[in-house]
């Protein structure tokens, strides 16, 4: 969705554009981009929880 704004504002030769149409676009696709990188970052950390620590070597 940020694609095709962007390419909405190259076809518009890059001038002003309608703030109800691009928002419509822009919003949605910026929601998920953050929701996905949340996404990732949360189970990044919870694999981290999971990891077993080995018993430390005996001298």
């Amino acid at each position: 969705m940020s694609v095709v704004a962007l390419l909405d504002w190259g076809g518009s030769g890059f001038q002003q554009l309608d703030y109800r149409d691009t928002l419509r676009l822009v919003i949605p696709a910026s929601t998920m981009l953050i929701v996905s990188v949340q996404t990732v970052l949360a189970s990044f950390f919870v694999s981290i929880l999971g990891i077993e620590r080995s018993p430390a070597p005996r001298p």
